[in-house]
Parts: structure tokens; C-alpha cells; sequence
């Protein structure tokens, strides 16, 4: 029995996914001080895909630009000639890093070869890049390397494990959907395997030898041929050719594997996660050049998403898509000027700022720096008063950012304070209140509200949602969806799945009183439920709805309602979260 116990203790451990050896927390922690101080960086998606601008053949086409390929299912002998007739005559590696500079950012990842193969650097292991195949003189990645320095930017490389023009992969023949057939490709054999990944270190050692790259930026971690083992490696290697460099999560098993940082895609995590991390996200829907995606964000919602992904503990990486000639969409440098003007003026409550372990509030989010707290106010309260709750310090002063020398007036509550503000918000993106402590004073007492999440996680915001009816009504001030109280009326959300695949659909829900049934759709597919009576509206409890099958990458529609034809409320709706699931 005890060599029994043994042998099932030794199965495990080495079944579980274990850190690369190379990797030290204090080591880790050094090298990615400058990463947890810049906030924000730059994400551009370019490349052979850019050329196509989102059509094939006349028809405009649906999902990512940087699909195309795979979407329109473009064999790559055909794909070839595409790249070849990438010709950026108007790229200017200053205008580009000057824009990013000037919107805030502090560092820049481009897309050195995505899935489609095609190198944006003359590579010496391939003909499939800028020189061979589109004939350019060019170094474009050695100029924005240059630029770069020039502007004080870290400088990163986007690289994927899956390519499409490599002989060692191929599309699966007969598969239903882009996703099954390109997303999933197949080794040829293990010997094309090992060929395969000497030819990633190769061109990933050109990438450092060449161009100095600080980050590391991998994707493509799904697929099967791709182990935790071969990501590790991988690392490993990685860490001895470019010591100071910081990699992401991607380069193993997004999943399991966290170093040195995570990255939630297209979605923010509900709170702090308990490693380093950054949120990517576009300003439009696609990440490439796409001529007819003008679903612009707002200057607004992005710097607002930028501040809610800061005081959570992370950084905001957001995605330009360069036109084929090599300049940015208009809509781009708009937003990317409107956050510039936030973030210059308000550079010293942004950077180098930390996550305070406050009580969340619905009027907006803080930051905190030493020993002051700053309070980025997205919806100024109409009663002159600012609550803020969840900590414990000796108060010195209070003022609003843009006139500290006029103090405000405040008083303590029971761990918190209540500030009294002026009529009106002096910036209609964040207006900042700062409040300053006497040194070492400020502690935060431990806030059940305040609870690492997964990453994985797909938290569907509830203040976005789209209500239909009367019956449903979202309450700011507990930051939830309340009643539910007909069946004609229902709420609904757009969201963005990247990576396909299973995910339990769990419901935070309280009740008080008698429980009703409810059905949520997720495209044309439905989970059925029962709310669940937690005895009271304060007290939230989950409620699972089992597993759902989003099997393609895209948007989904998803949307929940009562079935039940009783008119008492369904319940009070705290979050939904998908958990992805083998």
C-alpha cells in the first residue's frame, strides 16, 4: 500500500505543470518593475493580411482581417501572391512610435509574424518575408526599433507558434469551420516538429540579435502539436539569449503557465489576478486592417478601460491596425489623441501607480502611489459626496487633482471616508480626487469584495448589458441587475470568444423569496435554470448552469431571461462568468 501511495504521489507531481527552473521570483520581479509601471502599451497588428484590407474576391469578409487566410480558406501557393504585393511606400517608424508616445504608452509590440508565416524582417531561414517574396529594401522593424529607443518605448515582438506557410504544418482536410481547419493544424511528423521549432529559436535569436527585442509576445499556445513541455523549452531558451526580457504567458499553455506575465484577451479580469498581467483589447473589432470595421470605441471608454485595468493591477495593450501603405486608420489617431491629452495631464495619478485593496465603487476606480490614494471619479456623484470605502488611515488632505491648493472637506466613516466634492466634474473621461495620509498609516482591512480571479474567466459586464423591457433595471450602486420580474423582458450581451471550447456558465445571484425558472441562449444553443433563494437580497450565492460549446472563435450573442410565468423577481444578478473547462 505504501509503495502503492508512492508511485500515485510521484504520478502527480509529475503530471502537474511545473515553472521552467530558470525562473526566480525575485529576478522575475526585477525585470518586470518597468512593465508594472507603464500602464499602457501599444499593440499593432500588420502584415501580408494588411494588403487585403478584409476582402477577398469582392466580398468583405467577417471575423479578424488577420484570419483572412483562413476564413476565405486561401491556399497558401495563392497566399503567396498577396504578400508579394506588400508595399508600405508611406511607413514612418517616427510617426508611428510618436503617436504611441504621445497617447501615453510606454512601450510597443508588433506582429513580427502571425499565423500566416509572413516575416516582417529579412530572415535569413525563410524566403517567405519582406526581402524575397514582397521585395522590399527596407529594414521596417530596424527602424522601429531605432524609433523606439529615440522616444524612451520598450520594443517587443509578436511571434506565432502556428504557421500557416511552414512545410512542417498542414490545414485539416475536411474540417467543418476556419477555426477546426487553420486553427488546429497538424505536424507533419515529429521530425518536421523538431526542424520546426530550430527554426522558431533561429528566427527568435534574429530577433534579438537584429533588433534588441525587450518583449517576447507568443500566440497560437492551443494547439495540440504545441505542449507545456515544448513551451518551457522554449523559455528556457529564451531567457538565456535575452536575459532582461520579459515573456508572455502564451509562449506554453495560456492556461496553466503564467510567467513571466498573463494575457486576458478582448475581456478585463473582475479584479486583481495574483501574477503580472495586461489586458489587450482594440479600438475598433479587428485587430488588422480592415477598410470597412469602423466600429470605433470611444476616447471615453478607452481611457476608461484603461483606469479600470490599472487599478486592478494590470496594463492596458492596445491594438493598432496599419493600412497597407503603412499609415494609421484616422479613427486610430483620434482616440489616440484623445488619450494623450488624458494621459499627459494626468501622467502623475497613471504611472507608477499600484492596486489598491479598496472596496469597489461604482463611481469609478483608484490607483494608489506611497501614501495617496487616487480616486479616478468616471461618474460624478449629483449629491456633492464621494464615498470610499475599505481602508483605514489618518487623513491630511483632500483636494481635487486639478486644484490642490483648495482642500476639500471630508469626515470618517467606519472604514472609509465620505469627501465633499465639488458640483461638477472638471473632465468628463475621469476627473481625479487625491487623498493624502500621513505616512505609514494608510492599511486596508481585509475585503471579502476584493478576490483574485482567474484570468480565464469571461466576466460579462453587467453595466453594458442590453436590457429589453421594464421589469429589469441595472442598480449602480450595487453594481447588479435587479427583478427580472416578467418573461417578456430579457438582457443581453456581445462577446468576443478567442479561444474556443467548453466553459461552465456560473450565475452570482441572491433571492429572497420564491424561485423561478430562467433560460440563458447563447447563439442558438440554451442552458435552463432554477434561481436559487438565499434567504437574503444581500447574500450572493452561485448558481451553475453546467457547460456550453462556443466552438468558434467570434461573437456570440448571449442573452438571459425568465421563463417562469409567476411575477415575483427572478433574483438580484451579481455577475455571470465563463470558465473554460477541458
Amino acid at each position: 500500500m505504501k509503495l502503492f501511495l508512492i508511485s500515485l504521489l510521484f504520478l502527480l507531481i509529475s503530471q502537474a505543470p511545473a515553472a521552467p527552473k530558470a525562473i526566480n521570483q525575485e529576478d522575475l520581479n526585477q525585470r518586470m518593475t518597468w512593465f508594472n509601471d507603464a500602464k499602457f502599451g501599444m499593440f499593432i497588428h500588420w502584415g501580408a493580411y494588411s494588403v487585403l484590407k478584409g476582402s477577398w474576391q469582392g466580398k468583405e469578409m467577417e471575423f479578424y482581417a488577420e484570419w483572412i487566410q483562413a476564413k476565405a480558406d486561401i491556399p497558401k501557393e495563392e497566399y503567396e501572391q498577396v504578400a508579394a504585393a506588400f508595399n508600405p511606400k508611406q511607413f514612418d517608424a517616427d510617426a508611428w512610435v510618436k503617436a504611441a508616445s504621445d497617447a501615453g504608452m510606454k512601450y510597443l509590440v508588433i506582429t513580427t509574424k502571425h499565423h500566416e508565416g509572413f516575416c516582417l524582417w529579412d530572415s535569413k531561414y525563410t524566403t517567405f518575408d519582406i526581402k524575397d517574396t514582397a521585395g522590399i529594401d527596407r529594414d521596417l522593424l530596424g527602424e522601429l526599433s531605432q524609433s523606439c529607443k529615440k522616444y524612451g518605448l520598450k520594443f517587443g515582438t509578436y511571434y506565432s507558434i502556428i504557421d500557416w506557410h511552414h512545410d512542417s504544418q498542414v490545414s485539416v482536410e475536411g474540417a467543418k469551420g476556419h477555426w477546426n481547419k487553420w486553427a488546429k493544424m497538424k505536424m507533419v511528423s515529429p521530425v518536421k516538429k523538431r526542424k520546426y521549432i530550430q527554426y522558431m529559436k533561429n528566427q527568435l535569436q534574429e530577433l534579438v540579435d537584429k533588433y534588441d527585442t525587450q518583449i517576447f509576445w507568443f500566440d497560437g499556445d492551443w494547439n495540440d502539436f504545441w505542449t507545456m513541455e515544448d513551451g518551457q523549452d522554449l523559455y528556457r531558451f529564451l531567457r538565456k539569449i535575452q536575459p532582461t526580457a520579459i515573456i508572455n504567458n502564451r509562449v506554453a499553455k495560456r492556461k496553466e503557465f503564467k510567467y513571466d506575465f498573463g494575457t486576458p484577451e478582448n475581456q478585463t479580469p473582475g479584479e486583481k489576478l495574483d501574477y503580472f498581467w495586461e489586458a489587450c483589447w482594440t479600438i475598433n473589432h479587428s485587430w488588422g486592417y480592415k477598410a470597412h470595421d469602423t466600429k470605433w470605441k470611444s476616447g471615453k471608454v478607452l481611457i476608461q478601460k484603461l483606469i479600470d485595468i490599472n487599478s486592478k493591477g494590470g496594463n492596458l495593450l492596445l491594438n493598432v491596425g496599419p493600412t497597407p501603405e503603412g499609415t494609421f486608420p484616422d479613427g486610430c489617431i483620434e482616440r489616440l489623441n484623445e488619450m494623450g491629452k488624458w494621459t499627459q495631464t494626468h501622467a502623475k495619478v497613471l504611472y507608477n501607480t499600484e492596486y489598491a485593496p479598496v472596496k469597489a465603487s461604482a463611481w469609478g476606480r483608484v490607483l494608489k502611489k506611497n501614501n495617496k490614494l487616487f480616486l479616478h471619479v468616471f461618474d460624478w456623484p449629483n449629491n456633492n459626496q464621494l464615498q470610499i470605502n475599505g481602508l483605514e488611515g489618518t487623513l491630511t488632505k483632500a483636494y481635487v487633482f486639478n486644484q490642490p491648493q483648495v482642500e476639500l472637506e471630508y469626515e470618517s466613516i467606519s472604514q472609509g471616508f465620505n469627501i465633499h466634492i465639488p458640483s461638477k466634474a472638471y473632465d468628463d473621461n475621469s476627473s481625479v480626487i487625491v487623498l493624502e495620509f500621513a505616512e505609514d498609516s494608510l492599511s486596508f482591512p481585509k475585503n471579502p469584495d476584493r478576490k483574485a480571479n482567474s484570468s480565464n474567466d469571461i466576466s460579462l459586464p453587467l453595466s453594458k448589458a442590453s436590457i429589453t423591457g421594464s421589469s429589469i433595471v441595472y442598480e449602480k450602486r450595487s453594481q447588479s441587475l435587479r427583478s427580472f420580474n416578467s418573461n417578456k423582458d430579457s438582457v443581453s450581451w456581445k462577446q468576443e470568444i478567442v479561444i474556443p471550447g467548453n466553459y461552465e456558465v456560473i450565475l452570482n445571484t441572491s433571492l429572497k423569496g420564491s424561485e423561478s425558472t430562467f433560460e440563458m441562449k447563447f447563439n442558438n444553443q440554451t442552458l435552463k435554470g432554477q434561481s436559487k433563494n438565499t434567504d437574503k437580497w444581500g447574500q450572493f450565492e452561485d448558481i451553475s448552469l453546467g457547460k456550453i460549446n462556443l466552438d468558434q472563435i467570434g461573437a456570440y450573442t448571449i442573452s438571459l431571461r425568465k421563463t417562469s410565468t409567476n411575477h415575483g423577481p427572478l433574483f438580484k444578478l451579481k455577475s455571470i462568468r465563463l470558465r473554460p473547462i477541458e
